[in-house]
């Protein structure tokens, strides 16, 4: 997908993040989201996704350590 120019993947500090508003259908953060101001984070994902995009936020655990 990436190839076929369908599919973007970018580094950045998510709490600015230099693209354009309403640009994007589906945002992902994947095992990252421990590491973010949330408020700042969580207000950018929505800042550049279009109406009804989705934000997908993917985190590893099995259940069984003491914080999950």
């Amino acid at each position: 997908m990436i190839d076929a120019g369908r599919c973007k993947v970018l580094q950045g500090d998510v709490s600015k993040l230099a693209l354009k508003a309403d640009s994007f259908d589906f945002v992902t953060a994947f095992e990252t989201v421990y590491f973010w101001d949330i408020e700042k984070g969580f207000a950018e994902a929505a800042r550049i996704l279009r109406p009804g995009g989705s934000f997908m936020i993917c985190n590893e655990s099995d259940g069984t350590d003491a914080t999950g």
